[in-house]
Order: C-alpha cells, then sequence, then structure tokens
C-alpha cells in the first residue's frame, strides 16, 4: 500500500510527463547512476589514474626528541617581558612632547590673548566717554548763538 502512494503522481508530474515524447522518457529511464563511478570519474579528472600501490606523503616528519627523564630542566632567567622597552621609550616620547605643547600657548590661548587685549580697549573707549559726557553735563548750557537770516528785499518781491 505504500508503494501505492508513493507511485501517484502530482498533476503537475502528470501534466509534464504527457508533454514528454516517450523516446525521451526511455532514455532518461534508462540512464545509470552509480555514485562510486562518479567518485572514480571526479578523482580522475584531478588527479589521474590511480596507481594500484598507495602514494607516500613528501613531508617527511623528524623522530620525536627522547623525553626527559631525569627531572633537569634549563634554567630560564627572570628578565622583564619583551617589548617592555619599547613601551618605555613610547611613553617618554610622549611626556616630552606633551611638556613642549605646554611650554608653548595654543591657538586657542592666543585668541583668548586677543579677546581680553581687546576687551580691555574697550573698556577704556567706553570710560572715556563716559568721563567725556559727565564732564559736559557738568558744565551749563552755553545760549545758542542767533544766526542772522537774511531778509527778502522789497525789490526781490516784486
Amino acid at each position: 500500500m505504500p508503494d501505492d502512494a508513493n507511485k501517484q503522481m502530482s498533476a503537475a508530474e502528470a501534466m509534464a510527463r504527457r508533454d514528454i515524447h516517450g523516446s525521451t522518457l526511455r532514455d532518461m529511464t534508462q540512464v545509470d547512476f552509480d555514485p562510486m563511478a562518479d567518485r572514480a570519474a571526479f578523482n580522475f579528472s584531478i588527479g589521474g589514474p590511480s596507481p594500484m600501490i598507495p602514494r607516500k606523503s613528501t613531508v617527511e616528519t623528524a623522530p620525536p626528541l627522547p623525553a626527559n627523564t631525569s627531572g633537569w630542566q634549563a634554567e630560564i632567567p627572570i628578565s622583564s617581558p619583551p617589548g617592555v622597552g619599547l613601551i618605555d621609550q613610547m611613553c617618554i616620547n610622549a611626556d616630552a612632547q606633551e611638556r613642549l605643547q605646554q611650554a608653548q600657548p595654543t591657538d586657542m590661548m592666543r585668541m583668548m590673548q586677543a579677546c581680553m587685549a581687546m576687551m580691555r580697549l574697550q573698556t577704556t573707549t567706553v570710560q572715556a566717554l563716559a568721563a567725556l559726557i559727565m564732564r559736559n553735563d557738568d558744565k551749563p548750557d552755553k545760549p545758542k548763538r542767533r544766526r542772522k537770516s537774511k531778509q527778502p528785499s522789497a525789490e526781490g518781491e516784486a
């Protein structure tokens, strides 16, 4: 019974088989597929024919060193790890560069100094103007001079 269920085709498969020519369908069913033959063909294509004698590895391995059974080991001197000298030199160079930068005023400091000088100049100017105004306010007003106005002559009116 399960074989009958597997043999039943879907509508799409039945329609596809109906459209295929009989000789083509017969050729498709007669193709033998042997996975081992396919693997052998692949191996032959990438490596040539395989010899009857297996190939030896080209890399010769050295025999392992005899194990130390006495328990003695070579003395390893105590020292700082490699690279510490390089890091020390980098720290010294960075310290020298920071000290040099601290000694020279930065652009921001020069700009701040220029702004402070301009503010001092502005303050001095405002103080001078205020003193001038105060001095003028303390003095009594002078009477204004009257300008002589030109009166039209009688001859010009006619």
